[in-house]
């Protein structure tokens, strides 16, 4: 996640999984292709199955593919947050008064991984948002809070 517009009045981050996006379009683009190529040879089973593995992955694209936009904006008091996929939009919206900070949520990936990660907001009332569904790994979740923090308890930092 990195920050895309930070002033007094506005602070966006932004998270585009650009890098998997391109490596799941390419690696769709061989299934086909190899599964043309096996249609071609009269290999109909192999032609099926490989076709089968674009869907797949087709739909792991339309799914997991989130890109994120949290903007807080000071002029118009309000915190929201757009999350875009192949499927459609939504949007949540609240007062920019119910933010009251950022938290770097973690989880132990498993056996043979590390920890991961993904920021939060804190809300009034106890609640918490994550800003993305997925968690991982990198420096970029305690980057989206360092600047939320920062933004939120200084009105006149501006980086």
């Amino acid at each position: 996640m990195r920050s895309r517009v930070d002033t007094p009045d506005r602070l966006v981050i932004t998270d585009r999984p650009i890098v998997l996006g391109v490596m799941l379009s390419a690696l769709l683009l061989a299934l086909i292709g190899f599964s043309l190529a096996a249609a071609a040879s009269g290999t109909w089973v192999g032609a099926a199955i490989l076709l089968f593995g674009a869907l797949v992955i087709a739909g792991i694209t339309a799914v997991f593919i989130r890109g994120i936009d949290l903007i807080l904006d000071r002029p118009s008091g309000k915190a929201h947050l757009h999350n875009s996929t192949l499927l459609g939009k939504t949007w949540l919206n609240w007062p920019l008064s119910d933010v009251t900070g950022a938290v770097v949520q973690s989880t132990h990936g498993g056996e043979d991984s590390g920890m991961t990660y993904r920021p939060a907001l804190q809300l009034s009332g106890g609640r918490t948002q994550e800003l993305t569904p997925i968690y991982t790994s990198g420096k970029g979740a305690a980057r989206a809070v360092t600047a939320i923090e920062r933004w939120l308890t200084d009105p006149t930092a501006a980086h």
